[in-house]
C-alpha cells in the first residue's frame, strides 16, 4: 500500500555511513604555495532531498564562514571562515564496552552489584501505533548502561555501556559552534576534542600553512584486549580514559599531507575500532605521484574509479576462473588495472562474484548479518585460521573447503553476469518519499530516471550497493558533498552536492546541482562579504512588524 511504502528503507537510513574521504596538503606540497583541503564525506544517495544544506553566514566587519550544515542544526559541521578550513571522516573507534552482570535467579528484576543484589532501574515507556493503539514496552537500566541482551537459565544480564553516557552536552553543543571561530591548530584540538562522543576523524587546515589531525572521540581504557564482555569488573563501576596525549593527532608532518579513509589512524595499543583498508590505498599513491599538487588534482581524484585493494586479489580471482575452466576471463582478470568505471566487465563480474563468495560462506552461520561484513573478509577469510567457515553446516555427510565454495560463487557469477558491463548493471535513482504517491509523483518530478552508475565501495568516487536477484546493483550511498579550498584564494573554493540545497520540489534548487554533481563540475563559492553581495541573485529582508 502507498502508506507502508512510504518511508520504506532501503539499506541506508538517514545517517552517517562508516565512510568518508578527506586530505590536507601543506604548501610545500602544493601548487600554489598554500594549504589545501579535499572533502566528500559518503552518505545515503537514493533519497530526496539530500542530507546536506549548503550554506553561508556572512555578517559584516564580523563574520565569515561557509560549508553544509543539516536542516535544524544550528552550526556547520563542516566547511572554511577563510582562516581555516575543517572536515571529517567516520572515525570507527571503540567507544563502547559490554558487561555481563549475575541475575538473581529468584528474580530476574535484581542483579548482584557491590556486595549485594540490586534492582534494576526501570524505564517505562510507550510508542504510538495506527489508530489509537499503543505499543507499552520496559527496558531496564544499570550503571554500567541499559540491559541489552538477558539469558534466564545462565542468569546474566548484558549492560552496554557508550562514552557518550559521560559527555557534557552543553561543552560538546559549545564545542560545535565554536568550530566556526578556529584560527590555529591549536584551537581546532581543543575544540574538537569537546565535541563529546562523537567519533569522527578530523583534518584541518589554515591560511599560515598547517595542516593537521586530531580524532575527536575519547578513547576508552578497554578491560580486555579480545573486544570480549567484561566479566570481571571492580565492585563499584568507573569508566576510565586514556589521556589526551593518547589520542592519535598530528601537525604538519613532513611528508606534506595527511588523508583519511576511514583507516586506522596510527597503530597503537590504546586504539581499537572498525576500520577500512581499501580507499586509503589509492588517496596515498595518488597523493605520492606528484611533487606538486593543484585544486585541479584534488577534484580528480575525488572522481577517481579505480579500486586498488581489488587488484590485489588479481591473481586469487584468476585461479578460480580458471578452476571453472572460464580461461579467457581468467586472463582478463589477472591482467585488470582495477579500473571500476561503467564500461568495465571485471568490475561487473568481480563484484557479483564477491557477492556470492560472501553470502555462501558466512549466511549459513550468520544469517542475513553475512551482509554487514566489512571489506577486509576477503583477506581474513583465506587465511587457515578461518577455513571452518566454509562449510556449510547445512549439509551434514559433506565438509565444503574454499576450493568448493569459491568455485560455486564463481560460477554462479559468471552465470548470472552475462558478459555485462558494470554501467549494465550499476544504477542510481533518487526519489522522494512521496514519489510512489500517483499523480503527485509524476507531476512534481519527485524522482530522477533510473541511471547508469559507475565506481565501488573501494574506490575514492565511491558507491555503496545492493545487489539485486538479477545481478543489477542500486547504488545506495556515495559522495554526498564534494568540496576542495586553496587557502591561496579563499574566494575561489568550490563545492557540489548530489541533488540541490532546495527541499522544496517546486523550487528550482530541488534538483539543479545533480547533472554538475554526476560529471565532476563544480559550484565556485567566494566567502568574502562584499563578493557574496554581489553576487546574489535575489534577496529576501526580513523587517519586524511595526
Amino acid at each position: 500500500s502507498i502508506v507502508k511504502n512510504l518511508f520504506r528503507g532501503n539499506g541506508y537510513p538517514y545517517l552517517l555511513t562508516e565512510t568518508s574521504n578527506a586530505w590536507v596538503i601543506a604548501p610545500e606540497k602544493s601548487v600554489s604555495g598554500q594549504a589545501m583541503l579535499a572533502s566528500d564525506p559518503h552518505l545515503e544517495l537514493s533519497r530526496l532531498p539530500q542530507f546536506w544544506y549548503a550554506v553561508g553566514l556572512h555578517v559584516k566587519d564580523s563574520i565569515d564562514v561557509l560549508g553544509i550544515t543539516a536542516p535544524g542544526l544550528p552550526f556547520f559541521v563542516m566547511g572554511h571562515n577563510g582562516q581555516s578550513a575543517w572536515a571529517f571522516t567516520a572515525g570507527g573507534t571503540d567507544v563502547t564496552e559490554y558487561y555481563v552482570l549475575k541475575t538473581n535467579p529468584d528474580n530476574s528484576d535484581e542483579y548482584y552489584y557491590q556486595n549485594g543484589f540490586q534492582p534494576f532501574d526501570m524505564i517505562y515507556d510507550t510508542i504510538n501505533s495506527v489508530g489509537d493503539e499503543k505499543i507499552a514496552f520496559t527496558y531496564k537500566t544499570t550503571p554500567f548502561g541499559p540491559v541489552v541482551n538477558e539469558t534466564q537459565e545462565n542468569n546474566e544480564a548484558v549492560a552496554l555501556y557508550w562514552v557518550g553516557f559521560d559527555v557534557n552536552l552543553n561543552k560538546a553543543v559549545g564545542s560545535a559552534f565554536d568550530l566556526t571561530k578556529i584560527s590555529s591548530f591549536e584551537t581546532f584540538q581543543k575544540t574538537v576534542v569537546g565535541l563529546g562522543a562523537f567519533d569522527a576523524n578530523m583534518l584541518y587546515t589554515d591560511k599560515e600553512g598547517n595542516i593537521g589531525y586530531q580524532l575527536t572521540a575519547p578513547l576508552l581504557n578497554h578491560s580486555n584486549n579480545f573486544n570480549l564482555p567484561v566479566s570481571d569488573f571492580t565492585e563499584k563501576f568507573q569508566p576510565e580514559f586514556h589521556n589526551l596525549d593518547k589520542t592519535p593527532h598530528i601537525k604538519n608532518p613532513e611528508q606534506g599531507w595527511i588523508a583519511s579513509c576511514n583507516n586506522l589512524p596510527e597503530k597503537s595499543e590504546y586504539v581499537r575500532g572498525h576500520y577500512f583498508v581499501d580507499r586509503i590505498l589509492s588517496i596515498e599513491q595518488l597523493l605520492n605521484s606528484k611533487d606538486k599538487l593543484s585544486t585541479e588534482d584534488m577534484m580528480s581524484y575525488q572522481m577517481d574509479l579505480t579500486n586498488r585493494y581489488l587488484t590485489r586479489f588479481n591473481a586469487d580471482f584468476a585461479e578460480v576462473l580458471g578452476r571453472i575452466g572460464q580461461t579467457e576471463k581468467a586472463n582478463m582478470i589477472q591482467n585488470w588495472d582495477g579500473k571500476c568505471d561503467s564500461a568495465s566487465h571485471e568490475t561487473a563480474l568481480i563484484n557479483i562474484y564477491l557477492v556470492k563468495l560472501k553470502k555462501l560462506t558466512f549466511e549459513d552461520e550468520l544469517g542475513t548479518n553475512y551482509a554487514s561484513l566489512p571489506a577486509r573478509w576477503i583477506e581474513i577469510s583465506k587465511s587457515k585460521q578461518v577455513q571452518q567457515w566454509y562449510d556449510d553446516v547445512k549439509t551434514e555427510d559433506v565438509v565444503e573447503t574454499y576450493l568448493d565454495i569459491s568455485s560455486k560463487a564463481m560460477a554462479e557469477a559468471v552465470e548470472l553476469c552475462q558478459n555485462r558491463s558494470w554501467g549494465e548493471l550499476l544504477y542510481l535513482q533518487m526519489e522522494h518519499p512521496m514519489s510512489i504517491i500517483p499523480v503527485i509523483g509524476d507531476v512534481l518530478n519527485l524522482s530522477t530516471e533510473r541511471v547508469s552508475y559507475e565506481g565501488t565501495a573501494g574506490t575514492l568516487n565511491a558507491a555503496f550497493s545492493r545487489m539485486n536477484s538479477d545481478g543489477t546493483f542500486d547504488a545506495l550511498a556515495g559522495p554526498s558533498w564534494r568540496f576542495v579550498i586553496d587557502f591561496a584564494d579563499v574566494d575561489q573554493a568550490t563545492m557540489v552536492l548530489p541533488a540541490g540545497n532546495s527541499g522544496n520540489p517546486i523550487s528550482d534548487h530541488f534538483m539543479d546541482f545533480f547533472e554538475m554533481w554526476k560529471t565532476g563540475k563544480r559550484w565556485q563559492v567566494p566567502i568574502s562579504y562584499d563578493k557574496v553581495k554581489n553576487r546574489a541573485v535575489s534577496t529576501l529582508v526580513l523587517s519586524p512588524i511595526e
